[in-house]
């Protein structure tokens, strides 16, 4: 690796990273996308190079809600009885 002269000392670190900071979704439904980052806490001096920091992931699949729809009116039913108190819909 390095050659070490006299009382020099060789500092060898591997690149840190932060935990994932999850970005808003860009849909609220039907599947949006939203962006992943992370920060570097420790830079990397001769060791392993640092992973990706910046991601993107699926988010809120489910299908948007569909708006009620009526349509006109009908007429009224016939009297469900010829006398007594019927009932039309």
């Amino acid at each position: 690796l390095y050659k070490m002269e006299g009382h020099k000392k060789v500092f060898i670190s591997d690149c840190q990273v932060s935990d994932w900071v999850v970005g808003d979704c860009s849909k609220s439904c039907a599947g949006g996308k939203r962006q992943l980052r992370r920060t570097i806490t420790v830079a990397p001096n001769g060791g392993m190079a640092c992973p990706p920091l910046l991601a993107t992931e699926p988010c809120n699949t489910q299908k948007c809600p569909i708006d009620c729809r009526l349509g006109l009116w009908s007429g009224w039913s016939s009297c469900s009885a010829k006398c007594g108190g019927g009932v039309r819909s």
